[in-house]
């Protein structure tokens, strides 16, 4: 697919190629941005849209089509002003950077590259659910990650395919963990590698 920024919208060229064998190619428009300037588009590592308009970013998912948010001073106060042109990605890094009519802001986001292979690395441990979510990096393509307890019960499974990972600690069920030692099983269904790393949960209140 071709993006295309005009100043009455945004347009997606489906199967752009076929114009090199004298076809008509098919376009389409975003229907949320119908009639709003487009001011810079930018793809990150996760292949999601970012689309820079004179109020505001929208993100747009991997397939063209879901609204995943958008960026504006009201929501996010840092944002130096709504009015954005430009917009670059850092996909080693999973950074964005905002350039705004007032300069410009950084912004770290989960969409980073992921690693040719396992090197997992699990901060901060032991992990207390009640005060800070847990990270993991070092995650290769399409990885699914599963959380269990040492006798083998799956409490939580999280699907990624960034290089970086986070959870709040919490089970399937929506409830937080007691404390005690888990494991996080990864498995890239791309390539069907796969590592193990231990989860020391450390609860800091009465719910442990």
């Amino acid at each position: 697919m071709l993006w295309v920024g005009t100043t009455a919208g945004l347009a997606v060229i489906v199967n752009p190629t076929v114009v090199l064998s004298g076809g008509t190619p098919f376009i389409r428009t975003v229907r949320e941005l119908r009639g709003v300037a487009i001011n810079a588009i930018a793809i990150d590592a996760l292949d999601n849209k970012w689309i820079a308009t004179s109020n505001g970013i929208w993100v747009i998912a991997d397939d063209g089509a879901t609204i995943l948010g958008t960026i504006t001073q009201t929501q996010y106060p840092a944002l130096l002003s709504n009015d954005v042109r430009s917009l670059a990605t850092d996909p080693s890094r999973g950074r964005l950077y905002i350039g705004t009519e007032r300069g410009i802001n950084l912004v770290q986001t989960l969409a980073i590259e992921p690693e040719q292979h396992y090197s997992l690395r699990l901060y901060p441990q032991p992990f207390d659910p009640d005060r800070e979510l847990l990270t993991i990096e070092g995650l290769a393509a399409d990885t699914e990650l599963r959380i269990s307890t040492l006798s083998g019960m799956t409490v939580q499974t999280i699907r990624t395919r960034s290089r970086t990972a986070l959870w709040d600690g919490r089970s399937a069920a929506g409830e937080l963990v007691p404390a005690g030692i888990y494991l996080l099983h990864a498995v890239s269904e791309q390539t069907g590698e796969g590592a193990v790393a231990k989860i020391v949960v450390a609860r800091s209140t009465a719910g442990r």
